[in-house]
């Protein structure tokens, strides 16, 4: 029997009513007069332009995702051409808004909407949050003594407050579930990912959550001989350049800390004997599904049961990733051959059925 590893997209978090990626840009709060919510319209244009598409018909939904990514290009061609690059405003006079500029704006954004606290009713409700159930049938499929893996892209607190306040329902063997994230206990908890290699304590269940694009509780914050320290500090509000986030999309290869463990951590798991359940993740971040790939090639012992709202579209990195691996990457059904998402009508019975057949 394979224990289940856990990996969480933007679409594990929609029933708390944090935006998608897709949704994004309908949340987005603007100064007068900024042209921010302009600019990315345009760029989503010039994307279509590009790509020859018409997604920006339906602006503003979006994908976000898109955006950044090309944000970051740009970025990047800045500093190649050594001279600022403007996206230019339509029917606007004026230089227009720079890459760097929407990026940041962006960004905060990002910590103002996945920033607030998540809302649980009491007792949780299971047509609306399975999320209790989920780690119920990863602990039946996890030996004794060995911590439950969860991995996310999110960047809200929504697994965190979990545990804060339900973990005394899920009766874990019936040991106390203990959240470990990578930081020391106290607040702000300092980055110590030593952290990880502690062993369960008796009478307790470790559940290792990695939050491979970080937090909007996570800060940098100066430290001894110029470095920067990375903290979590338990709450959720913009803080400019001290935001410790990679944002939607992220292209490049994660070098800096906390990052680069936490990604080192997510290639060593994909290398044993598990079940990767994905919820709501559509591999969009390249080094994200690179890594899948590989690991899907070097290890014929890893399996992928991947959780959507809908069937995914020919082109699409899961479509690409059914398609190498068929036997090895599949999208979750209904019987009527439908997608069948997260907390949907059957969706635990019909996940248990799967993993069945990854054994």
């Amino acid at each position: 029997m394979k224990q289940i590893l856990l990996f969480l997209g933007a679409g594990a978090s929609a029933v708390r009513n944090y935006p998608t990626v897709d949704h994004f840009f309908e949340h987005l709060e603007t100064p007068p007069a900024s042209g921010y919510k302009t600019a990315c319209q345009e760029l989503a244009r010039l994307i279509d332009v590009a790509e020859d598409t018409s997604e920006a018909k339906g602006w503003p939904v979006y994908n976000a995702e898109k955006i950044l990514g090309r944000l970051e290009e740009l970025r990047t061609a800045e500093e190649l051409l050594s001279r600022p690059l403007r996206i230019r405003l339509p029917n606007v006079q004026g230089d227009g808004i720079s890459p760097r500029e929407l990026t940041a704006y962006l960004k905060r954004e990002l910590i103002r909407l996945y920033g607030r606290r998540p809302s649980f009713s009491m007792p949780p409700p299971p047509d609306t949050d399975p999320l209790g159930d989920i780690f119920r049938l990863m602990n039946e499929r996890t030996p004794e003594g060995e911590p439950l893996s969860v991995f996310t892209t999110n960047y809200d607190t929504v697994v965190e407050q979990f545990f804060s306040e339900w973990s005394w329902q899920l009766a874990f063997r019936p040991y106390q579930p203990r959240l470990c994230t990578g930081f020391s206990s106290d607040r702000p908890g300092i980055w110590n990912p030593s952290v990880f290699d502690e062993h369960s304590k008796p009478k307790e269940c470790l559940v290792h959550l990695h939050k491979l694009h970080g937090s909007a509780t996570w800060k940098y914050r100066p430290a001894s001989l110029g470095k920067k320290e990375v903290v979590d500090t338990g709450w959720g509000e913009p803080t400019g350049e001290y935001d410790c986030v990679l944002y939607f999309g992220y292209k490049s290869i994660p070098e800096g800390e906390p990052f680069k463990v936490l990604h080192d951590r997510l290639k060593e798991a994909l290398l044993k004997q598990v079940v990767v359940v994905a919820i709501g993740f559509r591999f969009a971040d390249p080094y994200i599904r690179e890594t899948f790939d590989f690991a899907l090639r070097a290890n014929d012992k890893l399996s992928v049961i991947s959780c959507l709202r809908s069937i995914p579209p020919d082109g699409t990195a899961v479509r690409e990733l059914m398609r190498a691996f068929p036997d090895r990457f599949v999208l979750l059904r209904n019987l009527g051959g439908d997608a069948l998402a997260y907390g949907g009508n059957g969706f635990l019975d019909t996940l248990r059925m799967q993993l069945e057949k990854t054994d």
